[in-house]
């Protein structure tokens, strides 16, 4: 065991917590990317599972987009392409923010899931609440649209969590945490 004197240790081997880190630092298992200003990106699976989401969620807001053009011309077209972008806004801010919240404390996991999802609709109500006084676009348009793409980005989200394969165990058996035995 090392000699642990306050006014020795670097800040490199400073835990969050403030106290100091014993043993390797660590990891998660799945790699992550580093910008150039060396700003960890998100885990690799956590990446698949938003594209996974987006990409149907955008496509459905495209041809939502057509359906209320045909069938309410331009303030229709006006209502879809607002909710198409409040549904991939608010729901890809949600994933980044679940994931930047159980970065250094994966237990937490449910906790915060729940935290984000009941504040996404939170939100959205809000956003509806305040919608129905606006004259610019449908609101029928709108609050389908919204609904149906919260809908779709909810069950591919989902789907790409199933099939995505994050391990619970370490394969190699050893300890994620810092502490060695």
């Amino acid at each position: 065991m090392e000699d642990f004197r306050p006014w020795s240790v670097s800040l490199d081997r400073l835990a969050l917590n403030g106290g100091p880190r014993r043993g390797p630092r660590p990891s998660t298992s799945a790699p992550c990317r580093r910008h150039a200003a060396g700003a960890a990106d998100m885990p690799s699976h956590d990446a698949r599972i938003l594209r996974g989401a987006a990409i149907p969620t955008a496509a459905a807001g495209v041809i939502a987009m057509v359906i209320s053009f045909a069938v309410a011309q331009g303030k229709g077209l006006l209502g879809a392409l607002l909710a198409t972008v409040v549904v991939l806004g608010f729901f890809s801010f949600g994933q980044v923010a679940l994931d930047r919240l159980t970065r250094n404390n994966p237990q937490i996991m449910m906790a915060a899931a729940l935290m984000v999802y009941t504040t996404q609709i939170v939100a959205i109500g809000i956003l509806l609440a305040v919608a129905k006084h606006l004259t610019f676009f449908d609101r029928k348009v709108f609050g389908f649209t919204l609904l149906g793409l919260a809908i779709i980005w909810t069950a591919f989200q989902v789907r790409g969590a199933l099939k995505a394969k994050i391990y619970y165990v370490e394969p190699d058996g050893k300890p994620k945490s810092g502490r060695q035995p």
